[in-house]
């Protein structure tokens, strides 16, 4: 290979490394997949509200134990209590009766307001959470088709794929994918069982292939035949080649009865043409069944219906597929129909669509009256970004709500005054005991995770109060939550926050830090070897935990995980005295780590995970990027770069650590190092020579230690243009590593210049013109 040749090869393979995880870099295959997996696992850049959330929190816990707080009078519960029962026992009970009378319609509208507003929010969370698994498998059956992993030709395998994602999806009815030339390929479930269709244009109209799924995986032919049907005159496919992103179809009325919807979106080819259009239907019988299955009042209904009024959930049609005729699906000559909420047989979802369509708002209520009785509506809507224009609406008669309590009100009146005069003394007790000792345990635990102290779980004595329960349990919640919370943030960032009374804002500062990137070598072919999606998710979480433990024990933050790529930094938020050599040992300490997780993992037959890692230091910014209501404490500028494009640079030179020359400078009194190259990566006109961790000087083996020495010799020579003295230090270092790439390639190059020396202006350095 020649000088000019190893340049190309250096370029088109250590920038498409390198540029995976640099965080000005565009979208990119490998950033698709890594978002795949951030989803799988979980993304950890923190709430910009979160943390807002905690910080007020941690606020009020200060000024509840700050002595320096003027002094404002109070009063024990106890004391409360009896002066509140005993106002109450000479308040008269007519009195009390009066403003019960008078207060119990305004006391239990709110409660309805309340009440109804839950059922419709889990309603439209109950139905989003049964579509958006096949949302989500829609995206990424794009990004699969546009990144090459499916060719749309091969039939058979588009088949395996869709009846994969149906097993995958059990919300999923229909999982289909419209070919551009007319052909349909679709995995569906059928009488409890699931079938496939392939369905090709043919000369008199498209040849159906049906097939039935046996349990044991077989697919079985069914006869075959032609009809007319092309899938690109359908509303979905031609609605998905118009949109931008996903879109859904109008409901519809599948052959079994009940409606249903579709998902689609169009196919690109990894040529950027229109392959054709991804489908998911789903058959959306279950929410009518949910719906009957709603207790409002005694006889109260909820109804699902659309923006233009068709009906898509019915509590009278959960029952079977019988009771849809009439209720979702009407007759309209010899065919059927969606039936609507305008002129239904339903007279209350009748009544309940015009009173909605009269408003805008998402959530609206109110009453109305029908057959001289008063009824209690409300309604919500799906959030705008779901793409759904559906409504949620309730409706009750008002006297399932008011009509008991307004007969006992004055019964309870009296009952009330008896019952405070009776038990005064015993409520005195009860509230010392139960109520003042928990609620004195709780601000006390409360004060302890304003400050993240979070590992201490002092006994709290329990109570039969609701309220006081309801604390003792939200405060428990709030312990799990906050240790969560922590796994997913810097723990240091919020701590610092809450001790400075901030809240997190966007902006940052310059600093001088270390930020390290690591990737997993031929991830891609690991994944294919592993056994399902499970094994890799699994696998890769034994992983970044070694990874990641390594890091936080050596004081770094962990930024992000994109896939199986870790990006942290050191010096920030809480400083870091030597950063450079904290990474540094963090980085050998990984790579020790999982030697031990790969000896263990073939031993179990799986394949070993091997890391490459980048270390870079210098002035960088750091800060909250991002938007104002979600932003990332992270690192950028042009060291945060250069630290990505280290890691891709490991792969061309075979080698694990790679560290730039700021980290060698910081660490060269603990570590031995030897010099790989000297480069001109895109984005930078100077050259930098980058170093190859050999380890730490108290505990490296000889011959590591004599490499580093010879190599570092030779690269001097190389670089005073010494080039014999130099590929002779290179065979020198080959004998003590024959299989080093770098040694090979720069001997070469030594032999190269001294039969042809370079131009004057020559600094020893391989420039890379290309990211990719």
């Amino acid at each position: 290979m020649t000088v000019a040749e190893e340049v190309v090869d250096v370029e088109a393979t250590a920038a498409a490394a390198a540029d995976r995880h640099a965080p000005d870099s565009t979208t990119s295959e490998r950033a698709v997949l890594g978002r795949r997996a951030s989803v799988v696992l979980g993304s950890t850049s923190p709430s910009a509200t979160g943390v807002g959330l905690l910080i007020r929190y941690a606020r009020m816990g200060e000024r509840a134990s700050d002595d320096t707080v003027p002094h404002q009078r109070t009063h024990s519960i106890s004391r409360a209590l009896v002066q509140i029962l005993v106002l109450g026992i000479l308040v008269p009970a007519a009195l009390i009766w009066f403003i019960g009378r008078m207060s119990a319609r305004s006391a239990v509208t709110e409660l309805w307001d309340e009440l109804s507003r839950e059922i419709v929010e889990h309603t439209v969370e109950r139905t989003l959470r049964r579509l958006e698994t096949g949302a989500t498998a829609l995206d990424y059956n794009a990004s699969a088709l546009t990144l090459g992993l499916v060719d749309p030709q091969d039939r058979r395998a588009i088949l395996r794929y869709l009846l994969a994602g149906l097993h995958a999806n059990p919300n999923v009815t229909w999982y289909s994918f419209g070919g551009a030339d007319g052909a349909y390929l679709s995995a569906y479930r059928s009488d409890g069982g699931i079938r496939i269709t392939w369905r090709e244009q043919v000369a008199d109209g498209a040849r159906y292939r049906d097939y039935v799924v046996e349990a044991d995986g077989t697919w079985t032919a069914q006869p075959e035949k032609v009809k007319p049907y092309d899938c690109r005159t359908r509303p979905w496919y031609r609605a998905a080649l118009e949109a931008e992103g996903s879109v859904w179809s109008a409901p519809f009325l599948f052959a079994s009865g009940p409606p249903g919807f579709i998902l689609s979106k169009r196919a690109v080819a990894k040529d950027g043409s229109t392959a054709g259009v991804w489908g998911i239907e789903y058959e959306m019988a279950y929410i009518s069944r949910f719906l009957a299955g709603l207790e409002i009042g005694e006889s109260g209904r909820a109804y699902l219906f659309t923006a233009a009024g068709e009906v898509i959930g019915h509590p009278e049609a959960g029952a079977d597929i019988a009771a849809v005729q009439g209720w979702i699906a009407v007759k309209q000559g010899d065919k059927k129909r969606i039936a609507t909420a305008t002129g239904h047989r339903d007279t209350w979802l009748r009544r309940a669509f015009a009173e909605t369509a009269r408003t805008d708002a998402l959530h609206a209520g109110g009453a109305f009256e029908e057959g001289g009785e008063t009824y209690l509506w409300s309604a919500g809507g799906f959030p705008a970004e779901c793409g759904l224009d559906w409504r949620v609406a309730m409706v009750v008669p008002e006297d399932d709500i008011l009509g008991q309590i307004q007969r006992n009100n004055l019964w309870a009146a009296l009952v009330a005054a008896l019952v405070a005069s009776s038990f005064l003394l015993l409520v005195l007790w009860f509230a010392r005991r139960r109520v003042s000792r928990p609620l004195k345990g709780i601000a006390e635990d409360l004060a302890r995770m304003s400050k993240l102290e979070t590992d201490e779980t002092p006994h709290i004595e329990r109570s039969r109060i609701t309220e006081v329960a309801g604390m003792v349990t939200a405060r428990e919640a709030l312990r799990s939550g906050l240790k969560s919370f922590k796994k997913y943030v810097p723990a240091e960032l919020v701590r610092e926050l809450m001790v400075q009374g901030r809240e997190a804002v966007l902006g940052g500062e310059q600093r001088e830090l270390t930020v390290m990137f690591s990737d997993v070598a031929d991830f891609t072919r690991i994944s294919e070897e592993l056994d399902g999606p499970q094994a890799l998710v699994t696998a890769l979480g034994e992983y970044l935990d070694v990874m990641s433990n390594a890091i936080l024990l050596r004081g770094g933050t962990v930024d992000k995980y994109v896939g199986d790529a870790i990006m942290a930094f050191w010096g920030a938020p809480v400083p870091v005295v030597n950063h450079a050599l904290s990474a540094c040992e963090a980085a050998w300490d990984s790579q020790k780590a999982l030697e031990v997780l790969r000896f263990r993992w073939e031993k179990e037959g799986l394949p070993p995970f091997r890391a490459r890692i980048g270390v870079n230091s210098g002035l960088m910014l750091v800060g909250n990027i991002g938007s104002s209501d979600r932003m990332n404490y992270t690192v950028m500028g042009d060291p945060v770069n250069l630290g990505s494009r280290l890691e891709g640079l490991c792969k061309i030179y075979d080698i694990e650590i790679a560290i730039g020359p700021s980290t060698w400078e910081g660490a060269s009194e603990h570590f031995a190092a030897r010099p790989v190259d000297c480069v001109e990566v895109k984005g930078k006109r100077e050259a930098v020579v980058f170093y190859e961790l050999l380890g730490p000087l108290a505990d490296i083996a000889p011959e590591a230690l004599e490499f580093g020495a010879i190599c570092t010799e030779a690269f001097d020579a190389y670089r005073n243009q010494e080039f014999e003295t130099g590929r002779a230090g290179f065979q020198q270092a080959l004998g003590v590593r024959p299989h080093d790439v770098a040694c090979k390639m720069l001997a070469e190059r030594c032999a190269t210049y001294a039969s042809k020396p370079p131009p004057d202006d020559w600094s020893g350095a391989i420039r890379l013109t290309r990211k990719r």
